[in-house]
């Protein structure tokens, strides 16, 4: 079984950066990607790297207008990613975007 961390508080995201930063081997890193989720909208930014591993995810936060924002981690090399829009269960917009590394 593979176990995700779950950060709950910016000092735990600050440290969490900190120490896989020290820790990662060269030419990778960790990126951050978010999800918006709501009644008829969803966004689902997805990392094109093959090799991407998940490695946490913070705490659900909740946002105006009844969305949620749902943030993961991921080991990367390729910095590449899809980010998909979706309106009432359809696909309305697919972007290529690169994601960066959260400081």
């Amino acid at each position: 079984m593979k176990l995700v961390l779950l950060l709950e508080t910016d000092v735990a995201v600050e440290r969490f950066l900190a120490m896989a930063s020290d820790a990662l081997p060269a030419g990778e890193r960790i990126v951050r990607a978010t999800e918006i989720v709501g009644e008829s909208k969803l966004i689902v930014t997805l990392p094109r790297d093959a090799g991407a591993e998940l490695v946490a995810r913070e705490a659900p936060m909740v946002l105006p207008g009844g969305l949620t924002a749902l943030a993961s981690y991921y080991r990367v090399r390729d910095a590449a990613a899809l980010e998909i829009e979706m309106r009432e269960g359809a696909a309305n917009v697919e972007r290529e975007v690169v994601l960066s590394s959260p400081s």
